[in-house]
């Protein structure tokens, strides 16, 4: 099979900063060439039963490596034994292949492979998100510098409330763009999966502020009923004391981040956890002190995570903890 110029398959989050990064990625790529051919990108999931390892391998036996360029990936790394397949699988079918990670747990994968992977260790400061290491590591500019040159206005605008969503920063930030960051947010997982890409490459051509404004009543609507379900949830969270902290606890299965950092801020904790999953032994760690919940997910709930949000798996001592109140 003959085919001209240049082929990219991308894989990343499934999460909102997961799915911009391909979007990002795709724009300032079209900008530099117009003779590429984007392959849809495949969205996985991380964790104990994520799909990332799969996707990669299935990609690397099919016919589909062989007829590729380039590969990125964004927001996730896979597991070491996979990464040294996919290394294998460049040297055999030709392809290069970049990853663009800011979570800590995946530092070691910069470490292995330097010249391929651009890690949160690699930017100027800590608040950032797969996004801004995109547009940066592209050879582009940060965000907010993007956001000032006329060409890039759209592209920087969506990288940037990403960024202020992902990082968190908009939760105690009254900008315009940390409100737009919320919403863009609400928006997003209105969308079944299938429209996310197409939404958000919207977003590129039209502008964020006004991709929400021709949303504002499904947005409203969202944020209207997240408002009573954490007040509802707050008053139904309790102080449990495990380890050396205490931790604000309740179930939830919806708008788990909010809740997690409202029970910080209204709550007399360290730090707050969120129980949810089928099972109610998934747990999402939000902090808003100085409290690095990456480090007790890892030591005490087999997780991981950023300084102020994290996840795990409950432990049977923390279930009777939580109970025995």
């Amino acid at each position: 099979m003959t085919k001209e110029g240049t082929y990219i398959k991308m894989f990343s989050h499934n999460d909102l900063d997961g799915v911009a990064s391909p979007v990002i990625l795709m724009d300032l790529l079209s900008k530099k060439s117009k003779n590429i051919t984007f392959y849809p990108p495949t969205f996985s999931s991380t964790g104990k039963d994520g799909t990332i390892d799969d996707d990669i391998v299935r990609f690397l036996n099919s016919d589909k490596a062989k007829l590729t360029d380039v590969v990125y990936i964004t927001d996730l790394t896979p597991s070491d034994k996979v990464l040294d397949l996919l290394n294998q699988g460049s040297e055999e079918c030709g392809f290069r292949w970049r990853i663009f990670d800011h979570h800590i747990t995946a530092a070691w994968s910069m470490a292995k492979y330097p010249n391929n992977v651009c890690n949160y260790q690699n930017m100027r400061n800590n608040e950032h998100s797969a996004t801004s290491i995109t547009t940066t590591f592209m050879e582009y500019a940060t965000p907010i510098e993007l956001m000032k040159i006329d060409k890039f206005r759209k592209i920087g605008q969506l990288a940037e409330v990403v960024r202020l969503y992902d990082t968190w920063e908009w939760f105690a930030n009254d900008s315009e763009l940390a409100k737009q960051a919320k919403k863009l947010n609400d928006l997003f997982y209105l969308y079944p999966p299938s429209q996310r890409v197409n939404l958000l490459q919207m977003a590129t051509s039209i502008g964020v502020e006004e991709l929400l404004n021709r949303n504002k009543s499904f947005i409203d609507a969202v944020e209207e009923n997240e408002a009573e379900y954490i007040e509802n949830k707050i008053e139904n969270s309790r102080i449990v004391r495990f380890a050396k902290y205490n931790i604000a606890v309740v179930h939830a299965e919806q708008y788990i981040s909010n809740l997690g950092n409202t029970m910080c801020r209204k709550l007399n904790a360290d730090f707050s956890i969120v129980l949810h999953g089928s099972d109610g032994r998934q747990l999402s760690l939000r902090s808003v002190l100085n409290i690095d919940v990456s480090k007790v997910a890892k030591e005490y709930f087999n997780g991981g995570g950023h300084e102020h949000a994290a996840g795990g798996t409950a432990t049977d001592d923390f279930i009777k903890a939580v109970y025995s109140l």
